[in-house]
């Protein structure tokens, strides 16, 4: 009896230290995944806003991390903690004081690779303050010993999404274009496109115009292959900027191969701007007669839904006085230039038509005979005087989908109208 009770406690013993050592193993694991080191769910924005990744900072403990991994780690809890980019200021100063692993990567950044990524988040801090001097030249020195020379795929996830933007920050647009091109594998199309549009603006409004055509290129060419929507009156409103500047050329040459690979694009408002005006400036100098500008719109419009067209935001302000649509969409746009006597033609349904006739240009005035034709068979003739500047709405044939109207613009010397509210 004895000798069972004693197998039984060897048994139950062995049983015990089996389960125990099963239980160490599952907890003596690797370190939990860092997804934020490979991917980025978020746009471009001075802090951490993604709830995902917040909350996965938030439960990472870095006394569990090698110092590189520790520091990157505690730059972006930081980061994520501010609510104002005014914030990250104290962020650098406050890691500096009580981090000693921070003080030694910023004071000799070439001694390992290990901290590049949180060298990365440094360079960015570094470039979030301004008016600063020590700060100015800590980051120049740093970009310098570290960054300039540096390969892109050197970094992923957050560090590059915060390098990348303190590269635009600091006015480096055209080195930030290989690291913004890197983004692209860490982060979804519609937020890369997003961060393409921003990085645009930025380098319109620092007037690097040569890197802000080539990143326009990559924004026209991603929306093509992905078929992506884009913010195209925020970034019309900025080709309108850059053409009055005398970057038309720029903008042609650099875009022009992308539209001949891409037709599709040539619908996208601001190429269509870019074409219209190439095919002004080629009438301009070839023409020396006395004539006018006539910019017709063929217009889409109906209740059944709620769209305005980019193109066609201006003028929904002003139709809104007397049409009642809320949904506007642009079929066609003609820029015609024409003197007394000549004529325009232009489609406004597959088998409806518009003829346009120059009666008389007299100073500022302008009369304009407008014929509308179904079939051949004419259903609309009207004459309008126009001045300079002027638009004349004027009401189209009916369809199943809604109504089609036509407005016109007319100019004595061609410009670019553009409103803001």
């Amino acid at each position: 009896m004895v000798a069972i009770i004693i197998q039984f406690i060897i048994f139950l013993t062995a049983l015990m230290s089996l389960f125990s050592c099963a239980g160490i193993s599952a907890n003596a694991g690797p370190n939990p995944e860092m997804t934020f080191r490979q991917t980025v769910p978020e746009k471009f924005n001075f802090n951490i806003q993604s709830e995902i990744v917040r909350r996965e900072l938030k439960l990472m403990h870095v006394k569990n991390f090698t110092p590189r991994h520790a520091l990157e780690i505690k730059i972006l809890q930081k980061i994520a903690m501010a609510s104002k980019k005014e914030e990250l200021r104290t962020v650098f100063e406050t890691l500096w004081e009580n981090e000693k692993v921070f003080q030694s990567a910023l004071e000799h950044p070439n001694k390992t690779d290990e901290f590049i990524p949180s060298l990365a988040l440094i360079y960015y801090l570094l470039s979030s303050s301004t008016g600063i001097s020590w700060q100015k030249e800590t980051s120049e020195k740093l970009y310098q010993d570290v960054f300039e020379g540096l390969e892109s795929h050197k970094l992923s996830g957050y560090a590059l999404h915060f390098y990348a933007l303190a590269l635009l920050n600091n006015g480096k647009y055209k080195a930030a274009l290989p690291w913004l091109e890197r983004l692209k594998q860490n982060t979804s199309i519609p937020i890369f496109i997003e961060d393409l549009q921003r990085a645009f603006i930025m380098s319109e409004n620092g007037r690097d115009f040569e890197t802000a055509v080539q990143l326009l290129a990559m924004i026209c060419t991603t929306k093509a292959q992905n078929d992506i929507k884009i913010n195209e009156a925020r970034i019309d409103f900025t080709i309108i900027s850059m053409i009055k500047k005398g970057y038309i050329s720029t903008l042609k040459n650099k875009l022009g191969p992308v539209m001949n690979e891409f037709p599709e694009l040539k619908k996208v408002s601001f190429l269509k701007r870019i074409t219209e005006y190439t095919m002004v400036q080629n009438i301009s100098k070839k023409s020396s007669e006395p004539g006018v500008w006539v910019k017709v719109q063929v217009i889409k419009a109906d209740n059944k839904t709620h769209y305005i067209d980019p193109a066609l935001v201006t003028a929904y302000r002003e139709l809104q006085k007397t049409l009642n649509y809320s949904s506007l969409k642009l079929l066609d746009s003609k820029v015609f230039h024409l003197t007394t006597g000549d004529n325009a033609q232009l489609k406004i349904l597959s088998k409806t038509n518009a003829e346009l006739i120059v009666l008389k240009v007299n100073h500022n005035i302008l009369r304009l005979k407008i014929i509308i034709t179904k079939k051949r068979k004419e259903i609309f003739n009207t004459i309008i005087e126009s001045i300079d500047g002027g638009v004349t709405t004027i009401g189209g044939p009916q369809t199943r989908q809604g109504v089609i109207f036509l407005r016109i613009t007319t100019y004595n010397e061609y410009r670019f109208s553009i409103k803001t509210k």
